[in-house]
């Protein structure tokens, strides 16, 4: 939490800088907590992914390319799939991440139990 943190404060003062004059302090203050909330939630969906790759043994070199995976899951959801929709587009792009090298069962498992999303219905 505490990098989050300062992640949250190096953004606040880039935009200070590159904004000098033409934002309100209201806005700037809007902006960086809007920034805080989506890099908290980052940081949760990066830490479940983290605990099942623990889990399944993969090697630590990987572990950016299922966070990619994961956030792209995540993408879905915030644009509103859901259902057997969200079902379809998450094989998709496991079947996408699959054809880059990752392992089926283990983004499988991070779909079920990360984004409780079950597998499409055949």
């Amino acid at each position: 939490m505490k990098d989050i943190l300062q992640v949250c404060a190096n953004y606040e003062a880039m935009l200070r800088k590159r904004e000098t004059g033409r934002l309100d302090e209201e806005e700037i203050e809007r902006q960086v907590a809007s920034y805080r909330i989506a890099a908290i939630h980052i940081r949760q969906i990066e830490e479940a992914t983290q605990q099942i790759l623990d889990v399944e043994g993969v090697p630590t070199i990987y572990y950016p390319y299922y966070y990619a995976c994961a956030r792209a899951l995540d993408k879905l959801q915030r644009q509103g799939f859901a259902g057997e929709t969200m079902a379809i587009e998450a094989a998709l792009l496991i079947g996408l991440w699959v054809g880059r090298g990752l392992i089926q069962s283990v983004l499988e498992t991070i779909r079920t139990q990360v984004f409780n999303v079950a597998a499409p219905t055949p």
